[in-house]
């Protein structure tokens, strides 16, 4: 897909994701009040409403599930809106070209350097563009120096042309 149909399917994600977090926090809203409501005064209904009550707290995993994808879909949008950032879709260390960035729980870092981010922040790549990738069939893309640095190792018959190279760029 062309960076502006992402953009734009994201930005329709976007919307979608916040009208059901909007509705799963009614839903949580109206399920805890009816919990705290409860009557309690008979020990079968005080049985009876326990699941109402655990259900209220078991929405909060969807929400922040929910709350993760906006986050994601707003990085999306922001980066691949952008003609000036890379946008690919696994981060490197801006600071270690070339290096992947390890992850877990939302939080990224780099395996040399140890320098880290949240996730979002660097998935897509937020780094500002910096070379052209041509691939073995004459193609070109642009990304920044980071994951340029290894496109000839990952890409068959890849070059690179940095941006501060003769002819390109600023020189």
């Amino acid at each position: 897909m062309a960076r502006e149909e992402v953009v734009q399917a994201a930005s329709a994600y976007l919307a979608e994701v916040g009208e059901l977090r909007q509705a799963l926090e009614q839903l949580r809203d109206r399920a805890g009040e009816l919990a705290d409501g409860w009557d309690r005064r008979d020990d079968s209904l005080r049985y009876a409403g326990h699941p109402v009550g655990w259900a209220a707290e078991q929405l909060a995993s969807p929400l922040a599930d929910l709350s993760t994808a906006a986050a994601r879909l707003r990085a999306v949008i922001d980066v691949l809106g952008d003609p000036t950032r890379c946008g690919v879709p696994w981060p490197v260390c801006r600071h270690c070209p070339g290096v992947g960035l390890s992850s877990s729980g939302g939080d990224a870092w780099c395996p040399r350097c140890g320098r880290g981010w949240p996730q979002v922040e660097v998935e897509p790549c937020p780094w500002p563009i910096a070379a052209t990738v041509t691939d073995q069939h004459g193609g070109q893309v642009r990304w920044c120096a980071s994951h340029a640095a290894s496109a000839t190792e990952r890409l068959i018959g890849a070059s690179v042309r940095f941006d501060d190279e003769v002819g390109e760029g600023s020189a």
